[in-house]
């Protein structure tokens, strides 16, 4: 990566405390002066992150911490749920005003609580590299590859042709602790209250069941909720089909 560092200021590092995050973070150490670790703080964050962040705070020379108003914003547009009608999303609602459960697309809430924060922080510190431990056969990933130029700034995923396997391997072989809701859960907390990802994120509950039985009990209302709302939306064109 010697190469890649040489040809740039100043750069930053997208941390979000998981094992790829963790990874990236070591892989990186050599030119820890060159880079801004920057977390999005979505404003309901688990308090173990808070932790780990400012653990990783005091070690780097640069760490900025992004903040952002997810509860506020789920307040203002409804639950982010995988599955959603139309009818209870904020286009929805504007043709019936008076639907009481209200949904949107979780992109949307990530878009506004976690990726758009990140870009701007990225704009605001004029940086032109940028790292993550996006890999190459993640479900969810963004568009950029490793090694593309996008408006001025380059992408570095130094993970991008691992599997989870030599991610994990690496980080035993560092000595680097995994956070504990690896024990329940393969990637980074992030939203505490989060009701969408679901496939991505089923150890999440029990391991709030764990260690946060009260935040448990909320998110198992809100998914209810969600469950309700498609139910409803859904009677239609059961009726139509015959099931």
């Amino acid at each position: 990566m010697k190469d890649i560092f040489d040809r740039h200021a100043h750069g930053v590092l997208q941390f979000s405390g998981g094992k790829e995050s963790l990874a990236c973070l070591e892989l990186t150490k050599p030119w820890w002066d060159k880079l801004t670790v920057i977390w999005i703080d979505s404003g309901d964050s688990f308090p173990e992150t808070r932790e780990q962040m400012m653990k990783v705070a005091d070690t780097v020379p640069y760490f900025m911490a992004v903040k952002a108003n997810q509860p506020q914003h789920i307040l203002d547009f409804g639950l982010p749920a995988d599955v959603l009608g139309v009818w209870n999303t904020p286009g929805g609602r504007e043709f019936r005003p008076g639907q009481q459960i209200r949904l949107q697309d979780p992109l949307m809430c990530c878009k506004t609580n976690r990726w758009d924060p990140m870009q701007n922080a990225i704009r605001i510190l004029g940086a032109t590299l940028v790292g993550r431990g996006q890999r190459k056969n993640d479900r969810h990933k963004g568009p950029q590859r490793s090694g593309q130029v996008v408006e001025g700034v380059e992408y570095l995923f130094p993970l991008e042709g691992w599997d989870e396997a030599r991610v994990l391997g690496f980080l035993l072989e560092k000595g680097i602790e995994l956070p504990r809701s690896y024990e329940f859960n393969r990637s980074s907390l992030d939203c505490q209250h989060c009701t969408a990802f679901l496939s991505e994120n089923q150890g999440k509950l029990a391991y709030m069941d764990k260690y946060h039985p009260e935040l448990a009990d909320v998110v198992r209302f809100r998914l209810r909720t969600i469950k309700r709302a498609v139910q409803e939306e859904m009677a239609p064109l059961n009726q139509l089909l015959g099931d």
